[in-house]
């Protein structure tokens, strides 16, 4: 019997075991629990382990992508309860421990089983009837900032370094040498300035020297003003950072180190300056809203980022009607269609409330671009619903009008979310895979999972499904 035929067995016993690390005498140790007796063979890592029968429990993850199905959505498990006893209670000192989750038949070896979750432990509270662990978010690990490293002299010490990636238009660069006129506009590598401002008044490239490799521009004349620049920010390992992709991948993995998975992302090129303590959540985010995607830890941590397309048609994965718990599905929401839709493009990153006169005269587009936060781009549906302006991170009209359309034609009807309670089967299904449903519902028999609440140890799971 496979894993997956397993699951959609109903009746069936699910063994689960927790392998948790603490803190022991300052040396790393694992606690092994399981809700029912159990010990591994002799081919499993670790061998022979006995697994405490402790577990009574808790141990509901619950995944949620955000209502609008853009941004961060949210991950939580509930608290592990185990039976108070001279060793549960001595695990005292648990916090940033990993703690992994794996289910399967109490009669497979280790090896057979699915693991399900990779955690952090956070606390342990303990009372007279039972001990629990408690758990950390790990999406929370990405609420730091990403900019640490201040000038450590010159006129602008004490301040971020800065970091620009892809296509910034009017940033404002930090002064690092008054007495040569030198400013500093990225903290890595740069591909390109496209164009130098004083006071919105273009400066002719006479005027002044570029070093792309050290990201300096300085001026052969006394600038005036207030000094911006466009730019084609980061280059990294040869590569001129610039999409989605490439941004998340150097934010994620390269500076971070985690493993992602990525779904089909559009090549829009995007602009991000920072200089301030914008963290690595806020900033997902906002890249997320910006081409209708989202983003979250899978349960085994890899972290996901994926753009929302709706149902395409095609699902390897069927919400069974046999798998259902009676009378528990159905509709959640309605969202209404888009009507009016508005998207921003080409982030004004130093708005100017002094524009130089003479630009007024000669190029009366910028200036009121250099006066405003950004260009837009709109369009409508022909029916009755919701007008939305969203701002984003997409710097040319193209593809801001490219993605304008693809959101108009998702939101052209209205949309619902249904919610059910299935048994174990889903424990294998993520956070915006397709489904094809047996029953249909509203919008025919495709939808897409936006929540799911699995119970490890009741084996029921509660999800929402959006078409």
């Amino acid at each position: 019997m496979t894993f997956h035929d397993w699951l959609n067995t109903p009746g069936l016993f699910r063994c689960v075991i927790v392998e948790l690390d603490y803190i022991d005498n300052e040396q790393t140790k694992t606690a092994y629990f399981a809700n029912c007796p159990f010990v591994s063979s002799g081919s499993d890592v670790p061998a022979h382990q006995a697994y405490q029968d402790a577990i009574v429990g808790g141990l509901e993850i619950v995944r949620t992508m955000s209502e609008v199905f853009f941004g961060k959505s949210a991950s939580s498990i509930s608290d592990l309860e185990l039976v108070p006893t001279s060793f549960t209670r001595s695990l005292n000192d648990v916090e940033n421990c990993k703690i992994k989750i794996y289910i399967g038949d109490k009669t497979w070896s280790k090896t057979q089983f699915m693991q399900v979750f990779v955690g952090v432990a956070d606390t342990v509270e303990q009372s007279k009837d039972k001990v629990s662990i408690e758990f950390k978010d790990k999406a929370s690990a990405l609420d730091i900032p990403i900019l640490t490293s201040v000038f450590t002299a010159g006129p602008s010490e004490g301040e971020l370094l800065p970091l620009a990636l892809g296509q910034c238009f009017n940033i404002t660069p930090k002064l690092i040498n008054a007495a040569t006129h030198t400013y500093k506009f990225n903290s890595v590598q740069s591909s390109a300035v496209n164009a130098v401002k004083f006071n919105g008044d273009l400066v002719n490239p006479t005027n002044y020297t570029v070093d792309l490799i050290a990201s300096t521009i300085t001026f052969l004349v006394q600038p005036v003003g207030n000094i911006t620049l466009d730019i084609n920010g980061a280059v990294i390992g040869g590569q001129y950072v610039k999409t989605s992709n490439q941004i998340v991948n150097y934010l994620i993995g390269t500076r971070l180190g985690y493993a992602i998975t990525f779904g089909v992302l559009p090549s829009y090129t995007l602009g991000i300056y920072i200089d301030n303590d914008t963290t690595y959540s806020d900033l997902l985010d906002q890249i997320a809203i910006s081409i209708g995607g989202y983003w979250y830890f899978s349960r085994l941590g890899t972290f996901v980022f994926k753009q929302f397309s709706g149902t395409t048609g095609t699902a390897n994965k069927t919400l069974r009607d046999d798998q259902n718990i009676e009378f528990t599905r159905q509709q959640r929401h309605r969202l209404k269609p888009i009507q009016n839709l508005t998207l921003g493009y080409q982030k004004n990153w130093t708005v100017l409330a002094n524009v130089a006169a003479r630009v007024f005269d000669t190029n009366p587009t910028l200036a009121q671009q250099l006066s405003n936060e950004q260009l837009t781009v709109s369009d409508s549906n022909a029916v009755n619903g919701l007008s939305i302006t969203t701002p984003t991170l997409i710097a040319n009209k193209d593809d801001a009008q490219t993605e304008l359309a693809r959101r108009l034609a998702l939101k052209s009807i209205a949309r619902y979310v249904n919610e059910t309670e299935q048994l174990a089967a889903p424990f294998q299904w993520n956070l915006g895979d397709e489904i094809s449903l047996e029953t249909p519902a509203q919008n025919g028999n495709h939808a897409i999972i936006t929540r799911f609440a699995e119970n490890l140890l009741t084996n029921k799971i509660s999800l929402d499904f959006w078409q």
